[in-house]
């Protein structure tokens, strides 16, 4: 078992006529191993690491350059794995690289002077969830860019529901309670980032404070029945001029 384990991770590979040669690709755990290639000269792409200043980086070599120098492939370059996994975030929509997606949707990556990834098709609306749970758990630990996004990305969906909430319970659009429409919506996501270790990831974060809208347009609902504009000389409520 031990040799036949040495013969999976050598670097030699044995021709049906006996022959020996190196493989273009080593034995790597990495998803993206044998899925990145050279646009030049075919050749897999080799993970290796190297040792600096700040300690141990990975990257990414052309098999070729990295066996015979320039003699095969001349122009290849050299990218970080930071590069990779940038260049496939981008492609699925996703916030940060993730393994798992990866491995489920890469089918190669071809590298020449940019990074061409190319990807099974995939569900636009499951990928955005992923992304808003990674914006979620990214702001949790006070990544600001990442609560940025993940307001403006939903803040206009938001609007257009507690807009069409507040109609859809009779509110009209000369009501004081639609003069706070803005409010309400600041409100309601200063509310859901105070419970963002809630947020599950199993819906869209605009859905999940769909919710907490509706909290909040009922709870202004009734503050503004005991305001003292809104009661008749006779001390009874003026319902027409809530609605």
């Amino acid at each position: 078992a031990v040799q036949e384990e040495k013969r999976k991770r050598s670097n030699v590979a044995v021709g049906q006529d006996g022959s020996a040669k190196r493989r273009a690709t080593r034995y790597s755990n990495d998803v993206l191993s044998g899925k990145i290639i050279c646009s030049e000269c075919g050749a897999n792409y080799r993970r290796i690491t190297r040792n600096t200043k700040k300690g141990k980086v990975i990257v990414w070599r052309c098999a070729n350059r990295v066996e015979y120098g320039n003699r095969i492939c001349k122009t290849s370059i050299t990218v970080s794995s930071a590069e990779i996994e940038k260049a496939i975030a981008d492609k699925l929509l996703l916030y940060n690289y993730d393994e798992k997606t990866a491995h489920k949707y890469i089918e190669s990556i071809y590298v020449s002077n940019t990074i061409s990834v190319n990807v099974k098709e995939f569900e636009e609306n499951s990928m955005l969830k992923i992304r808003e749970y990674q914006m979620s758990r990214a702001g949790l630990v006070g990544d600001k860019v990442a609560m940025n996004l993940l307001y403006e990305e939903s803040y206009d969906k938001i609007k257009v529901f507690i807009r069409k909430k507040m109609y859809g319970m009779g509110i009209s659009p000369k009501s004081y309670l639609m003069e706070d429409f803005e409010d309400i919506c600041q409100d309601t996501f200063l509310k859901s980032f105070m419970i963002l270790d809630k947020f599950h990831g199993k819906c869209r974060f605009s859905t999940w404070v769909t919710k907490i809208s509706f909290y909040e347009i009922c709870n202004r609902f009734k503050k503004l029945r005991y305001r003292k504009e809104f009661l008749c000389k006779n001390g009874e409520f003026d319902v027409s001029a809530i609605l």
